[in-house]
């Protein structure tokens, strides 16, 4: 019984670890790139895009772009600064 006990928690504790999450991005001007806002992170694409989008109408943003990434991570000093995890 012990021997099966110790597996089974193991993978119960890890199971949660490697879950996809997509972070949401808009940008105020799509023309300015640089500019951005953190939209946060989310379940699902549809998820994503409908929040990052309402972000954008609330604000009254006109001239907005926005993205959805999916297991990102944020890398120093590049010209695309999140990138899927490799």
């Amino acid at each position: 019984m012990r021997k099966l006990l110790y597996p089974l928690i193991c993978l119960i504790l890890l199971s949660g670890c490697d879950e996809d999450k997509w972070e949401g991005y808009l940008y105020p001007d799509k023309d300015n790139l640089t500019n951005h806002i953190k939209t946060g992170e989310f379940g699902t694409l549809e998820e994503c895009r409908n929040t990052t989008i309402s972000h954008a109408h609330a604000a009254n943003y006109n001239n907005f772009d926005y993205e959805c990434g999916l297991n990102c991570k944020y890398i120093q000093n590049s010209d695309y600064p999140y990138a899927r995890k490799p």
